[in-house]
């Protein structure tokens, strides 16, 4: 998968969160973009829920890396926000994470299995990961099956 052309970024002036996106991640390289998680997952990640179609692809999955990466433990927020930003795409977009699905699903899987003892988030706090992840994957198989909600 090649770097997002400007063309790619199309809808990327309908709104300030679009244009935010934009900014920060236009022609960033993978590598790039994964320093920008590590830098402040909980500020980058944002943008992905306000990018189009190929540059969610692309960016999504330096997300991926970040979480599966020694650089995200403690890093409650961006394991509850990594399912947030599923939920999300589930929700408006379930075919963009089809082609990314096997690695997501490993990812929720890490975070579920590893909720407090890696990403040091509290279930008082953030709820109980596996549920989420559970209901992300029964989300999942009912838009695969045709039935979306």
């Amino acid at each position: 998968m090649e770097l997002p052309s400007k063309d790619d970024w199309e809808q990327a002036w309908t709104g300030l969160d679009e244009a935010c996106a934009y900014r920060n991640f236009f022609g960033k390289s993978l590598a790039e973009a994964y320093e920008l998680f590590a830098h402040c997952a909980l500020t980058y990640q944002e943008d992905l829920v306000y990018m189009p179609e190929k540059p969610f692809r692309f960016y999504v999955r330096a997300f991926i890396h970040y979480m599966r990466s020694e650089k995200s433990k403690g890093d409650s927020d961006a394991a509850n926000c990594f399912l947030g930003l599923v939920e999300t795409r589930l929700a408006d977009h379930s075919e963009w994470i089809a082609d990314s699905w096997s690695q997501i699903n490993r990812t929720l899987q890490r975070i579920a299995d590893h909720q407090e003892d890696y990403y040091d988030a509290s279930p008082v706090i953030y709820g109980n990961f596996r549920r989420k992840v559970n209901r992300l994957i029964e989300k999942r198989i009912a838009i695969q099956q045709g039935g979306g909600d």
